[in-house]
This record gives structure tokens, C-alpha cells and sequence, in this order.
């Protein structure tokens, strides 16, 4: 998680979209994952957003969804994409709804449709820890 978050700042220092890798990671993280994710939030907030504690409560209902979703379909890398792509729409959603209600940004349904679309290059990450975790 602590690699997927310091990524998440190279990667949008250096390219056109933000990177949402911190958030896909929490996909697979088993233990002290309530904590980690508090810490995590915070930081991102802080070193990201510029907001507090708005991505430490997303992430934790995103924690929250990863729990039931694993619930109902099996761990496998398919159920993973799918999930990541549902985190994805979540998190750009949730943000953008807060930022239009907290009158930073006006209604304009192509930004928040750019922004999921950019951010679907995130869904790689998956794709490489599945990968990296079949080597191990």
C-alpha cells in the first residue's frame, strides 16, 4: 500500500491523469487493514487533496464494499478488475459530488466522466500485483 501511494504522486506529477493505486491496493490488504487505511487516508488527504479526513472516510466505505463484494464472489483476478473498476466510479463519484456540493467545483457531467476514464488506467495495477503475486 505504501508503494501504490508513493506511485500514485510520481505517476501524476509526471502524466496527464491521477492515479488512483492507493485506493485499488486496498483490494488486497488482509491485516491491520482498518488501521493502515486510517493512516493511509490521512496522508492522502493531506499530501494529495488537500482535504481532511474526505479520503480517510471513502476509503473506509470502500473497505467496507471490498468486504461484502469478497462476501458474495470469489477472490480471482476477473471479480479483482470488476471491483477495481467499482472502486473507481465510487471514489469519482463520492469526491466530485463533495466538491460540487462544497460549491469548489460547478456541475459538468464530462469532467466527472474524464476523470473515471483516466483513471481506468489505474486498473493496470491490478493486473501487475496479479502477476506479481503469481511469481511469488
Amino acid at each position: 500500500m505504501i508503494i501504490a501511494f508513493l506511485l500514485d504522486g510520481i505517476i501524476s506529477r509526471y502524466f496527464m491523469f491521477f492515479p488512483l493505486l492507493t485506493l485499488l491496493s486496498l483490494i488486497y490488504e488482509n491485516k491491520n487493514k482498518y488501521l493502515l487505511v486510517l493512516i493511509i487516508g490521512i496522508l492522502y488527504d493531506i499530501v494529495y487533496t488537500d482535504t481532511l479526513f474526505l479520503n480517510t472516510i471513502i476509503f473506509y466505505l470502500c473497505l467496507f464494499f471490498i468486504e461484502f463484494y469478497f462476501r458474495k464472489m470469489k477472490n480471482n483476478f476477473l471479480n479483482k478488475l470488476l471491483l477495481g473498476f467499482i472502486l473507481i466510479i465510487i471514489y469519482r463519484i463520492s469526491t466530485y459530488l463533495f466538491l460540487i456540493i462544497s460549491n469548489y467545483l460547478t456541475f459538468d457531467f464530462l469532467i466527472l466522466i474524464k476523470s473515471i476514464l483516466f483513471s481506468l488506467f489505474s486498473l493496470l495495477y491490478i493486473f501487475i500485483r496479479y502477476i506479481y503475486e503469481k511469481m511469488i
